[in-house]
């Protein structure tokens, strides 16, 4: 049986993040669920704990949350207004650094990839 109850706050907080195409902040999410912050920070916690979101943190050291069920993906980040463009790169180039790491004898667990410039409206 499962332990966690889905209450009213964890329904709103994983249905904002599934419909968010974009990892967010606990700030951003206090700013459209009316709970305290460490309601927030609990709720997240027990919810990465479960696998049904995970956390990004980002070279800025800024912690955001993005629902578990989105595919595999990496990060453009404008540095001018920090928009963030999701990113995928075809399956032949995630091997080719899974073999990389084997010839070094390394085996990656996990990576997140950051790629930094200007975007659309920026340049």
């Amino acid at each position: 049986m499962n332990k966690y109850r889905l209450t009213q706050t964890r329904s709103q907080l994983l249905k904002l993040l599934k419909n968010t195409p974009l990892p967010v902040s606990a700030e951003d999410l206090l700013q459209k669920v009316p709970v305290n912050k460490t309601t927030i920070y609990r709720q997240l916690t027990s919810m990465v704990a479960q696998g049904l979101i995970k956390p990004v943190l980002f070279t800025d050291r800024t912690l955001r949350y993005e629902s578990a069920d989105r595919d595999h993906h990496h990060h453009l980040i404008c540095t001018n207004c920090k928009k963030i463009i999701d990113i995928s790169f075809p399956e032949n180039i995630e091997q080719t650094a899974q073999t990389s790491a084997s010839a070094q004898k390394f085996k990656i667990n996990t990576h997140h990839l950051e790629f930094f410039g200007l975007c659309q409206n920026c340049q």
